[in-house]
């Protein structure tokens, strides 16, 4: 969860860093951020607490494997990958009742960065794992 602004002190916890964009991309964030009437820290702060959540260091690939029936999803130790998404996961949630469940959550590859020689933004990937 986001922490309270400090209204005496506002950058309080905060620390300012400077990131270089190519101008056609700044301007499209900028017109997101202007549309959603939002400020371009905001959405940029967003984005990167999503991002930080869902990464994971290495190349991700869907495998033949399967969990719950369920294709599997591994990670490839790989120096300039990272991949964004979740492996698969049980959820536990209550009925009317008050009895556990289980909720089965299949992984889901959203995006691949790729800075090896491939030099890639990988996104071709199934929504998600599919059931086998």
């Amino acid at each position: 969860m986001a922490k309270r602004s400090n209204k005496r002190n506002p950058d309080l916890g905060k620390t300012r860093f400077e990131l270089r964009f190519d101008t056609d991309l700044y301007k499209q964030i900028q017109q997101i951020a202007e549309d959603a009437e939002i400020s371009v820290n905001q959405f940029m702060q967003g984005i990167s607490r999503w991002a930080v959540n869902n990464a994971n260091i290495g190349e991700g690939f869907y495998t033949s494997d399967t969990v719950h029936g369920y294709v599997d999803i591994e990670t490839r130790e790989q120096a300039g990958c990272i991949w964004f998404g979740h492996t698969f996961q049980v959820a536990e949630d209550e009925d009317m009742e008050g009895r556990t469940i289980e909720r089965d959550i299949p992984g889901e590859i959203y995006f691949q960065l790729d800075y090896t020689e491939r030099h890639v933004v990988k996104d071709d990937f199934p929504h998600q794992a599919y059931k086998r």
